[in-house]
């Protein structure tokens, strides 16, 4: 998850529905994320509702972000990309790194591993300690998962991070899912060119995801804080930025897809899902 402004509503769980603060009382989940839960967890199907809720519980008093109110947690994204199964091959056949930057409970993560993904090759960075915990909890694996996660912040306001330090250089893949719009314009260059000091030197390594945006280049303000809302040009210019001060060179594509969640109607009816793969040339 991105750093954010605290937000100023109570962690108490709401009694009813509140799409303004981004929260769905009754839970919200379809076949596939069922499955990887009754899968990965061994976990008989009438169990999964009763944990899904208990631990939904516990995340809300971490952070109450939208992701934690609409069930996002539990619905891995990255397989919805039209370039996960070549994602795949490429950790699985090349040995090659991927990190899931902003990765909350590790849906992602777990998904990744259900499809066979070496979990030692698989990496988590979240802002936030107690969400990689709860997901632990979630996937009920802290005994046996090899991924490594670091809890850091990507912009470092307190001065660089020696385990994030650790991470530069070494990963091919870096999913970022839901995750860029989170962050006002000029924090958002700051995380792109974080992201691309991860990034391994190698021709071909990406930087691959979504995130909500725009038809019009806009920031909102949310319960969680300041967004920003790219357009497709502006999301080219963000990398463009990026690549100029790093001294690296990037092909980006972008799409825009319609914005059908319910999470996202209160920044709009402008509001889009962008699909982007940036590729180190």
């Amino acid at each position: 998850m991105a750093d954010a402004q605290v937000p100023t509503m109570s962690n108490k769980l709401p009694e009813t529905d509140n799409l303004a603060i981004g929260f769905k009382k009754e839970i919200i989940l379809d076949q596939k994320s069922r499955n990887l839960i009754e899968s990965y967890c061994q976990m008989p199907s009438d169990q999964v509702v009763p944990h899904l809720y208990a631990v939904r519980e516990k995340a809300w008093k971490v952070f109450p972000w939208p992701c934690v109110g609409m069930w996002s947690f539990v619905v891995p994204t990255i397989n919805t990309l039209p370039q996960y199964s070549s994602i795949i091959l490429r950790v699985k056949e090349k040995g090659q790194r991927i990190l899931d930057l902003g990765c909350a409970l590790g849906q992602d993560v777990r998904q990744m591993i259900a499809d066979g993904v070496p979990d030692h090759l698989v990496y988590g960075l979240e802002l936030e300690a107690g969400f990689i915990d709860l997901g632990y909890d979630l996937f009920l694996d802290r005994d046996t998962l090899k991924s490594e996660f670091i809890s850091a912040d990507v912009l470092e306001k307190s001065g660089p991070n020696p385990k994030l330090a650790a991470w530069d250089g070494t990963i091919d893949i870096i999913y970022s899912g839901r995750f860029l719009h989170c962050f006002g314009r000029e924090d958002g260059l700051v995380v792109a060119m974080r992201m691309t000091k991860l990034l391994s030197n190698r021709a071909g390594s990406v930087i691959v995801g979504e995130c909500l945006g725009g038809k019009i280049d806009r920031e909102v303000v949310a319960p969680v804080g300041k967004l920003h809302l790219y357009s497709v040009e502006s999301f080219k210019e963000l990398w463009a930025q990026a690549a100029e001060g790093m001294g690296v060179e990037f092909k980006v594509d972008v799409q825009a897809h319609p914005g059908s969640q319910a999470h996202m109607a209160h920044f709009g009816e402008d509001v889009v899902s962008l699909v982007f793969w940036v590729e180190r040339l």
